[in-house]
């Protein structure tokens, strides 16, 4: 008998911006803080592990602050995740969002979405270069949650809060 090593997930990303790919910096009594300042690619090579949990791609679809989301923000995110999900190639998908519109646009994508496979929502509440950072634990565990057989079928899942 041949055992065949059980083959990872494909992962895809799509990245909006929003605080999860903010950066700030701190001098004394003054700090400046830009929302969607850093790139998908530089966000997912700052987490460790991530290759063991999924194959992954990654797309910076939007690069824009939530506050900033609109209809048609929404509707290009909501397009280009059904053209993924009707790939065989995609088991699931990641969107990391901002937290001023991520339940409105989850919502939007759970109304619309016409698939089983994982999509999960992602953000923090500090930007990446903040003290505890909450944006890579946050981003390593939606991909787990999106990895997993266990939310096929679940709806559209926001995974925030470790």
């Amino acid at each position: 008998m041949t055992t065949h090593p059980s083959r990872k997930p494909t992962v895809a990303i799509l990245a909006t911006g929003g605080t999860i790919a903010g950066s700030g910096s701190s001098s004394g009594r003054d700090s400046a803080y830009v929302s969607a300042s850093i790139g998908i690619d530089d966000l997912v090579a700052a987490v460790p592990g991530l290759p063991h949990i999924a194959d992954l791609t990654s797309e910076q679809l939007l690069q824009i602050d939530s506050a900033n989301m609109d209809d048609q923000g929404m509707l290009t995110l909501a397009r280009r995740t059904s053209q993924l999900l009707a790939t065989d190639d995609v088991g699931a998908v990641v969107v990391t969002h901002g937290t001023d519109t991520l339940e409105e646009t989850a919502y939007l994508l759970n109304l619309g979405l016409n698939t089983t496979k994982p999509v999960v929502f992602v953000g923090p509440m500090r930007p990446p270069d903040a003290l505890s950072a909450d944006g890579p634990r946050n981003l390593r565990h939606a991909i787990a949650v999106a990895a997993s057989s266990k939310a096929a079928g679940e709806g559209v899942l926001a995974v925030m809060n470790d």
